[in-house]
Protein backbone atom coordinates (compact mmCIF):
# COMPACT_ATOMS: atom_id res chain seq x y z
CA UNK A 1 0.00 0.00 0.00
CA UNK A 2 1.19 3.50 -0.73
CA UNK A 3 2.87 5.50 2.00
CA UNK A 4 3.05 9.29 1.74
CA UNK A 5 3.11 12.39 3.88
CA UNK A 6 1.48 14.32 1.03
CA UNK A 7 -2.06 13.63 -0.14
CA UNK A 8 -2.60 14.47 -3.80
CA UNK A 9 -4.49 13.25 -6.88
CA UNK A 10 -1.71 10.85 -7.85
CA UNK A 11 -1.88 9.11 -4.48
CA UNK A 12 -5.70 8.93 -4.58
CA UNK A 13 -5.62 7.39 -8.06
CA UNK A 14 -3.25 4.71 -6.77
CA UNK A 15 -5.38 4.01 -3.69
CA UNK A 16 -8.56 3.59 -5.75
CA UNK A 17 -7.09 0.42 -7.25
CA UNK A 18 -6.37 -1.03 -3.81
CA UNK A 19 -8.43 -3.41 -1.70
CA UNK A 20 -9.83 -2.73 1.74
CA UNK A 21 -7.57 -4.08 4.46
CA UNK A 22 -5.35 -3.07 7.34
CA UNK A 23 -4.24 0.11 5.62
CA UNK A 24 -7.17 1.15 3.42
CA UNK A 25 -10.93 1.67 3.78
CA UNK A 26 -13.58 3.22 1.55
CA UNK A 27 -16.54 5.14 2.94
CA UNK A 28 -19.35 6.19 0.60
CA UNK A 29 -20.82 8.69 3.06
CA UNK A 30 -19.27 11.31 5.31
CA UNK A 31 -19.03 10.48 9.00
CA UNK A 32 -21.64 12.18 11.22
CA UNK A 33 -19.81 14.76 13.33
CA UNK A 34 -20.97 18.36 13.57
CA UNK A 35 -24.10 18.33 15.73
CA UNK A 36 -24.07 14.51 15.91
CA UNK A 37 -24.59 12.49 19.08
CA UNK A 38 -21.77 10.62 20.81
CA UNK A 39 -23.26 7.34 19.56
CA UNK A 40 -23.13 8.61 15.96
CA UNK A 41 -19.55 9.87 16.41
CA UNK A 42 -18.45 6.50 17.81
CA UNK A 43 -18.02 4.98 14.34
CA UNK A 44 -15.46 7.63 13.35
CA UNK A 45 -13.57 7.29 16.64
CA UNK A 46 -13.51 3.51 16.40
CA UNK A 47 -12.18 3.53 12.83
CA UNK A 48 -9.34 5.93 13.70
CA UNK A 49 -8.36 3.81 16.73
CA UNK A 50 -8.55 0.58 14.71
CA UNK A 51 -6.20 1.86 12.00
CA UNK A 52 -3.83 3.41 14.56
CA UNK A 53 -3.50 0.03 16.32
CA UNK A 54 -3.30 -2.12 13.16
CA UNK A 55 -0.26 -4.30 12.50
CA UNK A 56 1.06 -2.65 9.36
CA UNK A 57 4.18 -1.14 7.88
CA UNK A 58 2.59 1.66 5.88
CA UNK A 59 0.44 4.73 6.37
CA UNK A 60 -3.28 3.91 6.43
CA UNK A 61 -5.95 5.83 4.53
CA UNK A 62 -9.72 6.18 4.87
CA UNK A 63 -11.19 7.60 1.65
CA UNK A 64 -14.57 9.29 2.25
CA UNK A 65 -16.92 9.79 -0.67
CA UNK A 66 -15.61 6.67 -2.37
CA UNK A 67 -17.55 3.47 -3.00
CA UNK A 68 -15.85 0.05 -3.14
CA UNK A 69 -16.27 -1.91 -6.38
CA UNK A 70 -15.77 -5.67 -6.50
CA UNK A 71 -12.76 -6.62 -8.61
CA UNK A 72 -12.23 -3.12 -9.96
CA UNK A 73 -11.29 0.49 -9.34
CA UNK A 74 -13.27 2.08 -6.50
CA UNK A 75 -15.87 4.64 -7.62
CA UNK A 76 -15.69 8.29 -6.56
CA UNK A 77 -19.14 9.58 -5.52
CA UNK A 78 -18.06 12.66 -3.56
CA UNK A 79 -19.24 14.32 -0.34
CA UNK A 80 -21.18 17.55 0.23
CA UNK A 81 -19.30 18.63 3.36
CA UNK A 82 -15.94 18.16 5.09
CA UNK A 83 -14.75 17.59 8.62
CA UNK A 84 -12.34 20.11 10.16
CA UNK A 85 -8.98 18.64 11.05
CA UNK A 86 -8.57 20.81 14.16
CA UNK A 87 -11.97 19.73 15.51
CA UNK A 88 -11.13 16.08 14.88
CA UNK A 89 -7.76 16.36 16.61
CA UNK A 90 -9.33 17.86 19.73
CA UNK A 91 -12.16 15.31 19.69
CA UNK A 92 -9.83 12.28 19.59
CA UNK A 93 -6.94 13.53 21.73
CA UNK A 94 -9.13 14.21 24.76
CA UNK A 95 -10.35 10.63 24.88
CA UNK A 96 -7.30 8.41 24.35
CA UNK A 97 -4.44 7.26 26.56
CA UNK A 98 -1.89 8.79 24.19
CA UNK A 99 -1.95 11.13 21.23
CA UNK A 100 -3.12 9.62 17.93
CA UNK A 101 -1.11 10.69 14.89
CA UNK A 102 -3.61 11.28 12.06
CA UNK A 103 -4.90 14.07 9.82
CA UNK A 104 -7.94 14.96 7.72
CA UNK A 105 -7.51 16.27 4.16
CA UNK A 106 -10.15 17.79 1.85
CA UNK A 107 -9.41 17.17 -1.82
CA UNK A 108 -11.08 17.70 -5.19
CA UNK A 109 -10.73 14.63 -7.40
CA UNK A 110 -12.39 13.97 -10.75
CA UNK A 111 -14.59 17.00 -10.19
CA UNK A 112 -15.89 15.78 -6.83
CA UNK A 113 -14.99 16.52 -3.22
CA UNK A 114 -13.54 13.65 -1.21
CA UNK A 115 -12.21 13.44 2.33
CA UNK A 116 -9.04 11.58 3.27
CA UNK A 117 -8.10 10.53 6.80
CA UNK A 118 -4.42 9.61 6.95
CA UNK A 119 -3.31 7.53 9.97
CA UNK A 120 0.41 7.15 10.42
CA UNK A 121 2.30 4.16 11.77
CA UNK A 122 2.79 4.97 15.47
CA UNK A 123 3.33 3.76 19.02
CA UNK A 124 0.67 1.36 20.31
CA UNK A 125 -1.58 0.33 21.99
CA UNK A 126 -4.03 3.23 21.95
CA UNK A 127 -7.32 2.97 23.84
CA UNK A 128 -10.08 5.09 25.35
CA UNK A 129 -9.80 6.34 28.91
CA UNK A 130 -13.60 6.27 29.34
CA UNK A 131 -16.58 4.53 27.78
CA UNK A 132 -18.04 6.43 24.83
CA UNK A 133 -21.25 6.50 22.79
CA UNK A 134 -24.05 5.25 25.02
CA UNK A 135 -26.68 3.25 23.13
CA UNK A 136 -30.02 3.74 24.91
CA UNK A 137 -31.60 0.87 23.00
CA UNK A 138 -28.97 -1.67 24.04
CA UNK A 139 -28.31 -0.02 27.39
CA UNK A 140 -24.55 -0.07 26.86
CA UNK A 141 -21.71 2.00 25.42
CA UNK A 142 -20.63 1.34 21.84
CA UNK A 143 -16.94 1.80 22.72
CA UNK A 144 -15.44 0.57 25.98
CA UNK A 145 -12.69 2.06 28.10
CA UNK A 146 -9.34 0.20 28.21
CA UNK A 147 -10.27 -1.97 25.19
CA UNK A 148 -7.84 -1.96 22.28
CA UNK A 149 -9.63 -1.93 18.92
CA UNK A 150 -7.54 -2.79 15.88
CA UNK A 151 -7.98 -3.43 12.19
CA UNK A 152 -7.85 -7.07 11.04
CA UNK A 153 -8.29 -7.48 7.30
CA UNK A 154 -11.27 -5.32 6.38
CA UNK A 155 -12.93 -5.49 9.80
CA UNK A 156 -12.29 -4.33 13.38
CA UNK A 157 -11.88 -6.57 16.43
CA UNK A 158 -10.88 -6.30 20.07
CA UNK A 159 -7.25 -7.15 20.71
CA UNK A 160 -6.33 -10.20 22.78
CA UNK A 161 -3.62 -10.04 25.50
CA UNK A 162 -1.22 -11.60 22.99
CA UNK A 163 -2.03 -8.93 20.40
CA UNK A 164 -1.52 -6.20 22.98
CA UNK A 165 1.81 -7.70 24.02
CA UNK A 166 3.06 -7.20 20.45
CA UNK A 167 1.91 -3.60 20.56
CA UNK A 168 3.81 -2.96 23.80
CA UNK A 169 6.60 -1.14 22.04
CA UNK A 170 6.95 0.18 18.54
CA UNK A 171 9.45 -2.48 17.48
CA UNK A 172 7.27 -5.31 18.73
CA UNK A 173 4.40 -3.76 16.83
CA UNK A 174 6.02 -5.07 13.65
CA UNK A 175 5.54 -8.83 14.00
CA UNK A 176 7.46 -11.37 11.98
CA UNK A 177 5.34 -13.38 9.53
CA UNK A 178 6.80 -16.70 8.44
CA UNK A 179 4.80 -19.73 7.35
CA UNK A 180 5.71 -23.21 6.13
CA UNK A 181 3.19 -25.02 3.91
CA UNK A 182 3.68 -28.72 3.19
CA UNK A 183 1.87 -31.82 2.01
CA UNK A 184 0.83 -34.28 4.71
CA UNK A 185 -0.16 -37.89 5.19
CA UNK A 186 -3.82 -37.24 5.90
CA UNK A 187 -4.68 -40.32 7.97
CA UNK A 188 -1.49 -40.30 10.05
CA UNK A 189 -1.28 -36.52 10.40
CA UNK A 190 2.43 -36.44 9.56
CA UNK A 191 4.30 -33.96 7.39
CA UNK A 192 5.29 -35.26 3.94
CA UNK A 193 7.36 -32.36 2.58
CA UNK A 194 6.85 -29.88 -0.24
CA UNK A 195 7.16 -32.42 -3.08
CA UNK A 196 4.24 -34.72 -3.89
CA UNK A 197 4.68 -37.85 -6.02
CA UNK A 198 1.69 -39.98 -6.97
CA UNK A 199 1.30 -43.12 -9.08
CA UNK A 200 -2.16 -44.52 -9.67
CA UNK A 201 -4.06 -47.05 -11.76
CA UNK A 202 -6.71 -45.69 -14.09
CA UNK A 203 -9.44 -48.22 -14.80
CA UNK A 204 -11.07 -48.00 -18.23
CA UNK A 205 -14.22 -49.82 -19.29
CA UNK A 206 -15.80 -48.56 -22.49
CA UNK A 207 -18.84 -50.82 -23.03
CA UNK A 208 -22.36 -50.58 -21.64
CA UNK A 209 -22.70 -51.77 -18.05
CA UNK A 210 -25.85 -53.85 -17.41
CA UNK A 211 -28.38 -53.50 -14.62
CA UNK A 212 -27.74 -55.35 -11.40
CA UNK A 213 -29.99 -58.06 -9.96
CA UNK A 214 -29.23 -59.89 -6.72
CA UNK A 215 -28.62 -63.68 -6.85
CA UNK A 216 -31.77 -65.78 -6.42
CA UNK A 217 -31.95 -68.26 -3.56
CA UNK A 218 -33.33 -71.78 -3.82
CA UNK A 219 -35.85 -71.34 -0.99
CA UNK A 220 -39.14 -69.72 -2.12
CA UNK A 221 -39.88 -68.74 1.50
CA UNK A 222 -36.54 -66.92 1.69
CA UNK A 223 -37.30 -65.13 -1.57
CA UNK A 224 -40.66 -63.91 -0.25
CA UNK A 225 -39.08 -62.51 2.95
CA UNK A 226 -36.12 -61.02 1.11
CA UNK A 227 -38.28 -59.31 -1.49
CA UNK A 228 -40.50 -57.82 1.22
CA UNK A 229 -37.61 -56.24 3.11
CA UNK A 230 -35.17 -55.22 0.35
CA UNK A 231 -35.05 -54.19 -3.28
CA UNK A 232 -32.24 -54.37 -5.81
CA UNK A 233 -30.15 -51.34 -6.71
CA UNK A 234 -30.23 -51.80 -10.50
CA UNK A 235 -27.50 -49.18 -10.94
CA UNK A 236 -25.12 -50.98 -8.57
CA UNK A 237 -22.67 -52.24 -11.25
CA UNK A 238 -22.36 -48.75 -12.71
CA UNK A 239 -22.06 -47.06 -9.32
CA UNK A 240 -19.50 -49.62 -8.20
CA UNK A 241 -17.39 -49.04 -11.32
CA UNK A 242 -17.47 -45.28 -10.72
CA UNK A 243 -16.55 -45.81 -7.06
CA UNK A 244 -13.58 -48.10 -7.78
CA UNK A 245 -12.41 -45.95 -10.70
CA UNK A 246 -12.20 -42.89 -8.46
CA UNK A 247 -10.57 -44.55 -5.48
CA UNK A 248 -7.95 -46.42 -7.56
CA UNK A 249 -7.01 -43.45 -9.73
CA UNK A 250 -6.67 -40.82 -6.98
CA UNK A 251 -4.31 -40.47 -4.02
CA UNK A 252 -5.54 -39.04 -0.74
CA UNK A 253 -3.32 -36.22 0.51
CA UNK A 254 -3.47 -33.71 3.33
CA UNK A 255 -1.96 -30.29 3.92
CA UNK A 256 -0.15 -28.83 6.88
CA UNK A 257 0.77 -25.25 7.68
CA UNK A 258 3.16 -24.13 10.40
CA UNK A 259 3.21 -20.60 11.79
CA UNK A 260 6.91 -19.88 12.34
CA UNK A 261 6.27 -16.21 13.03
CA UNK A 262 5.90 -14.54 16.39
CA UNK A 263 2.18 -13.68 16.33
CA UNK A 264 -1.17 -15.43 15.87
CA UNK A 265 -2.66 -15.15 12.38
CA UNK A 266 -6.38 -15.34 11.63
CA UNK A 267 -8.44 -16.60 8.68
CA UNK A 268 -5.45 -18.25 7.01
CA UNK A 269 -6.37 -19.09 3.42
CA UNK A 270 -4.18 -20.80 0.81
CA UNK A 271 -4.77 -20.80 -2.95
CA UNK A 272 -2.95 -23.28 -5.20
CA UNK A 273 -3.38 -22.98 -8.99
CA UNK A 274 -2.54 -25.82 -11.38
CA UNK A 275 -2.85 -25.43 -15.16
CA UNK A 276 -5.55 -27.68 -16.56
CA UNK A 277 -3.31 -28.88 -19.37
CA UNK A 278 -0.97 -30.44 -16.77
CA UNK A 279 -3.50 -33.28 -16.60
CA UNK A 280 -4.08 -33.48 -12.85
CA UNK A 281 -7.48 -34.60 -11.59
CA UNK A 282 -8.33 -32.78 -8.35
CA UNK A 283 -11.33 -33.87 -6.29
CA UNK A 284 -12.47 -32.60 -2.88
CA UNK A 285 -13.71 -35.19 -0.40
CA UNK A 286 -17.32 -34.04 -0.68
CA UNK A 287 -17.25 -34.85 -4.41
CA UNK A 288 -15.83 -38.36 -4.05
CA UNK A 289 -18.48 -41.06 -4.70
CA UNK A 290 -20.03 -42.82 -1.73
CA UNK A 291 -19.80 -46.60 -1.51
CA UNK A 292 -22.88 -48.00 -3.27
CA UNK A 293 -25.04 -50.84 -1.99
CA UNK A 294 -26.31 -53.74 -4.11
CA UNK A 295 -29.61 -53.67 -2.24
CA UNK A 296 -31.57 -51.20 -0.16
CA UNK A 297 -33.57 -52.31 2.84
CA UNK A 298 -37.15 -51.23 3.42
CA UNK A 299 -36.83 -51.84 7.15
CA UNK A 300 -36.52 -48.60 9.09
CA UNK A 301 -36.94 -46.65 5.87
CA UNK A 302 -38.62 -43.76 7.67
CA UNK A 303 -36.77 -40.56 7.02
CA UNK A 304 -34.54 -39.41 9.85
CA UNK A 305 -33.86 -35.72 10.44
CA UNK A 306 -30.71 -34.61 8.70
CA UNK A 307 -27.89 -33.62 11.02
CA UNK A 308 -25.99 -30.42 10.24
CA UNK A 309 -22.93 -31.03 8.08
CA UNK A 310 -19.65 -29.25 8.80
CA UNK A 311 -18.63 -27.02 5.94
CA UNK A 312 -15.64 -28.37 4.06
CA UNK A 313 -12.38 -26.46 4.44
CA UNK A 314 -11.15 -27.38 0.98
CA UNK A 315 -12.60 -26.28 -2.37
CA UNK A 316 -11.69 -27.07 -5.96
CA UNK A 317 -12.91 -24.88 -8.81
CA UNK A 318 -12.03 -23.98 -12.36
CA UNK A 319 -10.96 -20.44 -13.24
CA UNK A 320 -10.17 -20.00 -16.90
CA UNK A 321 -7.36 -22.41 -17.77
CA UNK A 322 -6.50 -23.08 -14.11
CA UNK A 323 -7.73 -25.48 -11.46
CA UNK A 324 -7.69 -23.63 -8.15
CA UNK A 325 -7.48 -25.38 -4.77
CA UNK A 326 -8.57 -23.24 -1.80
CA UNK A 327 -7.52 -24.39 1.68
CA UNK A 328 -9.13 -22.81 4.74
CA UNK A 329 -6.93 -23.22 7.83
CA UNK A 330 -8.56 -20.60 10.04
CA UNK A 331 -6.66 -19.35 13.07
CA UNK A 332 -3.04 -20.52 13.55
CA UNK A 333 -1.21 -19.50 16.70
CA UNK A 334 2.46 -18.57 16.79
CA UNK A 335 4.56 -21.74 16.72
CA UNK A 336 1.53 -23.93 15.95
CA UNK A 337 1.43 -26.63 13.26
CA UNK A 338 -2.10 -27.15 11.94
CA UNK A 339 -3.27 -29.98 9.68
CA UNK A 340 -6.18 -29.35 7.33
CA UNK A 341 -9.29 -31.19 8.52
CA UNK A 342 -10.22 -32.49 5.03
CA UNK A 343 -8.21 -34.33 2.37
CA UNK A 344 -7.74 -33.68 -1.33
CA UNK A 345 -7.70 -36.48 -3.91
CA UNK A 346 -5.29 -36.12 -6.79
CA UNK A 347 -4.11 -38.19 -9.74
CA UNK A 348 -2.68 -37.94 -13.24
CA UNK A 349 -3.01 -40.67 -15.92
CA UNK A 350 -0.04 -39.23 -17.78
CA UNK A 351 3.29 -37.91 -16.57
CA UNK A 352 2.58 -34.53 -15.02
CA UNK A 353 5.06 -32.24 -13.28
CA UNK A 354 4.13 -28.79 -11.98
CA UNK A 355 5.89 -26.37 -9.62
CA UNK A 356 3.58 -23.74 -8.17
CA UNK A 357 3.83 -20.85 -5.74
CA UNK A 358 0.89 -21.19 -3.38
CA UNK A 359 -0.57 -17.86 -2.22
CA UNK A 360 -1.05 -17.63 1.55
CA UNK A 361 -3.28 -14.92 2.99
CA UNK A 362 -4.17 -14.00 6.57
CA UNK A 363 -5.92 -11.05 8.15
CA UNK A 364 -2.68 -9.73 9.62
CA UNK A 365 -0.51 -10.04 6.48
CA UNK A 366 0.16 -6.67 4.82
CA UNK A 367 0.63 -8.66 1.57
CA UNK A 368 0.21 -12.34 0.64
CA UNK A 369 3.08 -14.74 1.34
CA UNK A 370 4.27 -17.43 -1.09
CA UNK A 371 5.01 -21.10 -0.52
CA UNK A 372 6.48 -23.33 -3.24
CA UNK A 373 4.98 -26.78 -3.83
CA UNK A 374 5.90 -29.41 -6.40
CA UNK A 375 3.48 -31.90 -7.95
CA UNK A 376 4.63 -35.09 -9.73
CA UNK A 377 1.93 -37.39 -11.07
CA UNK A 378 1.82 -40.49 -13.19
CA UNK A 379 -0.05 -43.71 -13.59
CA UNK A 380 -1.05 -46.63 -15.72
CA UNK A 381 -4.26 -47.12 -17.66
CA UNK A 382 -5.84 -50.57 -17.34
CA UNK A 383 -8.55 -51.55 -19.83
CA UNK A 384 -10.93 -54.26 -18.63
CA UNK A 385 -13.72 -56.29 -20.21
CA UNK A 386 -17.00 -57.01 -18.47
CA UNK A 387 -15.87 -60.26 -16.83
CA UNK A 388 -12.76 -58.64 -15.43
CA UNK A 389 -14.69 -55.60 -14.17
CA UNK A 390 -17.38 -57.78 -12.55
CA UNK A 391 -14.76 -59.89 -10.77
CA UNK A 392 -13.07 -56.73 -9.50
CA UNK A 393 -16.35 -55.30 -8.20
CA UNK A 394 -17.26 -58.59 -6.51
CA UNK A 395 -13.88 -58.73 -4.79
CA UNK A 396 -14.25 -55.14 -3.60
CA UNK A 397 -17.81 -55.42 -2.35
CA UNK A 398 -18.44 -59.07 -1.52
CA UNK A 399 -14.98 -60.42 -0.68
CA UNK A 400 -15.69 -63.60 -2.62
CA UNK A 401 -17.43 -64.63 -5.80
CA UNK A 402 -21.22 -64.75 -5.28
CA UNK A 403 -23.63 -66.67 -7.49
CA UNK A 404 -23.83 -65.18 -10.96
CA UNK A 405 -26.64 -62.62 -11.12
CA UNK A 406 -29.49 -63.13 -13.55
CA UNK A 407 -28.92 -59.98 -15.53
CA UNK A 408 -27.87 -61.16 -18.97
CA UNK A 409 -24.43 -59.61 -18.54
CA UNK A 410 -21.95 -60.11 -21.32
Amino acid sequence: MASSDHVDASLIDQLLYGSEGIDLDFKRDQYPFQGASDLEKAELLKDILAFANAFRRNTAFILIGVEEVDCGRARVVGVSDHLKDADLQQFVSTKTNRNVVFSYHALEFEGKQIGVIRVQDQQRPIFLKNDFGFDHTRKQHKLKANVVYFRVGSSTKEASPEDIAHMGNHGAGRPTYNIDLQFANFSEKTVAGSVLKTSNEFLLYESKIPDYAAPRRSSPAYEIVARSTAFDNHAFWREAYNYIKHWKSLTEIGFCIENRGDTTIDDVTVEISLPIDAGFALVAKENMPEKPKPQYSTIGAARLPKLPVRASNIRVERRGNQQVITLLFGKVQAGQRRFLADPLYIGNPGEGHVIVDAVVRADQFPAPLRARLEFHGGGTVTTVNWNGLRRLIEEYFFGKMPDAPHNGAR
